[in-house]
């Protein structure tokens, strides 16, 4: 359901658009539409606005038979002219209030100048970010934009593909405040030199799908004696490159080696892991469970209705796992759930790598 402050908002831009100085209650309900503000938001609203003299009620017509009870007609107190100025005056108000209420940082300054639209816009934002700060104050350790979005709202890319970036400059809130990091592209894989020139036969090689993961690992490829590489997959272009790394890595027995993949717990990153275990039989590719698993115990968001699974990817995907990660994935996906790769933190993808990657 619907904020009684987001009524409130389509309460004022109804009149500031409406030309006579009458309204009946049946063209205040028309801006609701679809079941989503119950009777009770909707009159608790009008009669906040019959509180602060906006709305006078003509008596002629009668009040309805609800509870609480609306006039059927209202008179528009103010001119035409002075409408706009009392609605703006009440805009203001509310977000004086607000203000009191978020987070120090957050400034909503520039609401004042951009109006009651855009202020609806951001509403859910400005919430999330308020919550986030509140929980956490100012992170102290750098991440990337995908990983910090996600903490924050719940989506990965709403810093780079939502506006997010546009959204925090609107509020005050600065990229070095909240130690985001703009990382290059990566040059599609890095090399344990230890495990290269330890003189062993068989090599492990790890496989993430973003790059936010790939930058995270880098830093300790080292100290793992797990994997011989860490290889940046770039979404699905991992599919069809992965048939030339044994032209450029120099590795010529690639039987000898096992691939492990770790993507996105959603629809899309499960086809990846599927199309490269179906592409390249020849080679062993795996789902990297510790890092999986660890995803599966976050809490999920809601979203990305847009990708067709694969029923038989997900079956077989699901196949590596215990059966209790099992039912939490199907369970998830299930509930139009999914988990980015960007959910676990960076020390958190360093802690996984060097506690389960340790070697002999």
């Amino acid at each position: 359901m619907i904020e009684i402050s987001k009524i409130m908002d389509k309460l004022y831009h109804c009149l500031d658009n409406h030309q006579k100085k009458t309204i009946a209650l049946s063209d205040l309900q028309a801006n609701f539409t679809g079941g989503e503000v119950d009777y009770g938001a909707f009159a608790a609203a009008v009669l906040e606005l019959e509180n602060d003299g906006v709305l006078v009620p003509v008596k002629a017509p009668g009040r309805n038979q609800k509870s609480p009870s609306l006039a059927n007609k209202y008179t528009l107190k103010h001119p035409q002219g002075h409408q706009q100025t009392l609605h703006r005056q009440n805009f203001y108000q509310r977000l004086q209030r607000v203000s009191l209420q978020l987070h120090k940082l957050i400034q909503l300054d520039r609401y004042y100048k951009a109006g009651v639209l855009r202020w609806e816009q951001d509403l859910p934002w400005i919430k999330k970010l308020d919550s986030y700060l509140k929980s956490n104050c100012l992170p102290p350790a750098p991440a990337t934009a995908p990983e910090r979005s996600y903490h924050i709202t719940g989506n990965e890319k709403w810093y780079d593909e939502q506006n997010g970036k546009e959204f925090l400059e609107m509020v005050g809130i600065s990229d070095q405040q909240l130690a985001i990091v703009n990382r290059p592209e990566p040059f599609g894989w890095a090399v344990n030199s230890l495990l290269l020139n330890s003189g062993q036969h068989r090599h492990q090689h790890l496989i993430v799908e973003n790059k936010a993961p790939f930058h995270a690992l880098l830093p300790v490829l080292n100290e793992q004696k797990t994997f011989t590489t860490l290889i940046y997959g770039r979404g699905k272009a991992i599919v069809a490159s992965l048939a030339l790394f044994a032209q450029q890595s120099g590795f010529n027995s690639l039987p000898r080696h096992t691939f492990y993949y770790f993507g996105d717990l959603d629809y899309e990153g499960i086809a990846i892991w599927y199309a490269l275990y179906a592409r390249h039989q020849n080679l062993s590719i795996k789902p990297v469970l510790p890092f999986y698993e660890a995803l599966l115990q976050k809490k999920y968001s809601l979203g990305k209705e847009y990708q067709q699974p694969n029923l038989v990817a997900v079956e077989m995907f699901a196949g590596n796992f215990t059966p209790d990660c099992r039912l939490l994935l199907l369970n998830m996906l299930q509930a139009g759930g999914y988990l980015p790769q960007e959910a676990l933190a960076t020390p958190e993808l360093q802690q996984i790598w060097r506690k389960n990657f340790k070697g002999d």
